[in-house]
């Protein structure tokens, strides 16, 4: 798997292209990305329709400085198993 940010990662403040790169194709439609603080989530992700079908990206304004989980919920498209998990980023002062 392959993320953007990396899990520990820091990113800049400015708004930031998100992804995730699965091992096998993801459904866009009922796959979800979310970035969360403190537990709460701050912004959902629209992911893009047109990405690469192991790849589930979306773009979110820029955050303010702290500690952040980029969280996805993926559906399989070879088998219809439903996948999630979870890291952490932190946004740069």
């Amino acid at each position: 798997m392959e993320a953007q940010p990396p899990a520990r990662g820091l990113e800049d403040r400015h708004p930031a292209q998100y992804f995730i790169r699965f091992t096998a194709p993801v459904d866009h439609y009922r796959s979800r990305l979310v970035i969360a603080q403190g537990g709460k989530v701050v912004h959902v992700l629209q992911p893009r329709l047109d990405a690469a079908p192991t790849l589930l990206f979306g773009f979110a304004p820029g955050l303010e400085p702290g500690a952040y989980e980029l969280r996805w919920i993926v559906t399989s498209l070879p088998d219809g198993a439903v996948t999630e998990g979870s890291f952490p980023f932190t946004v740069r002062p």
